[in-house]
């Protein structure tokens, strides 16, 4: 096993999506929603009905909790 980090890509450079992209991060944070959301893409069965299984890790879920400490 090997930790892989997650990421989400934007041209740089593109402040605009950029603040878009962290004040949607620190909003799901904030209301405690990403944990779920995470859940019911990445643990649950997706609408295809395939079951991806991918654990949050400790980092990622690390990471969470920082986005919600930060507002």
């Amino acid at each position: 096993m090997s930790y892989d980090p997650y990421g989400i890509m934007y041209r740089k450079g593109e402040k605009q999506m950029k603040d878009v992209v962290e004040r949607a991060f620190r909003k799901l944070a904030s209301n405690r929603d990403i944990v779920p959301l995470y859940n019911k893409w990445f643990i649950a069965r997706l609408p295809t009905g395939e079951k991806l299984n991918v654990a949050i890790s400790p980092q990622l879920e690390e990471a969470f909790k920082v986005l919600d400490e930060s507002e």
